[in-house]
């Protein structure tokens, strides 16, 4: 996660860096005591998150706020200041939250944990993806629609909710009745059924 440090004091901007050593996930992008300097930098910069002071010389933290929020909107933006009254207008302005100077500990790990869910959600890990010597894949997780345009493609077929199978895995093939068939799967003890619901496409695909 990288985030972006403005303030136009410099012992602010020790003091919030010495703060995120305790977030080895953050990496410092860019800290700067020039506002106008941080807004050129945000041009090629790639950040998460900011923290932004709000009583700041040439550009306030609300206009840079405003400038950021135009052309950044996915960055989290955090106040940081002395001054309590601001915290309304530091969220009518989208802050993620707000930080009253000195910064303490307890307030960074709540806001970070903000911070974090808004990265989580931006950035999903992703899932991970079966091997294509792995037989059969449980999809009892909801997660159904992923695991079919992921795999499908490649060569598996569903033959059940419950189930997607590896066709280049499949041992042998056992009619029970004229709409009833189990699959049994190279190096798997179990049967898999072929479900109602699957069982026209499976006649097809085996010319069955």
């Amino acid at each position: 996660m990288r985030v972006m440090l403005v303030d136009d004091e410099q012992s602010a901007l020790d003091t919030m860096s010495y703060l995120l050593r305790d977030y080895p996930e953050v990496e410092i992008a860019f800290a700067s005591t020039d506002a106008i300097e941080a807004l050129k930098a945000l041009e090629d910069t790639q950040v998460d998150a900011l923290f932004l002071d709000i009583e700041m010389p040439v550009v306030s933290g609300v206009d840079f706020c405003e400038r950021v929020k135009e052309a950044h909107p996915e960055i989290a933006i955090v106040f940081t200041t002395a001054y309590e009254h601001y915290a309304v207008r530091a969220f009518q302005l989208g802050a993620i939250d707000y930080l009253l100077k000195p910064v303490t500990r307890s307030a960074l790990k709540r806001t970070m944990g903000r911070i974090k869910d808004q990265y989580d959600l931006r950035n999903p890990a992703p899932a991970p993806q079966p091997e294509e010597s792995e037989v059969v894949l449980g999809t009892m997780d909801g997660k159904h629609a992923y695991w079919e345009s992921y795999l499908i493609p490649k060569g598996w077929f569903r033959s059940h909710r419950a189930y997607l199978i590896n066709l280049k895995m499949i041992e042998s093939i056992t009619k029970m009745s004229n709409s009833v068939y189990y699959i049994r799967m190279k190096g798997r003890p179990e049967e898999i059924p072929v479900s109602r619901s699957y069982f026209a496409e499976f006649k097809k695909l085996f010319g069955i």
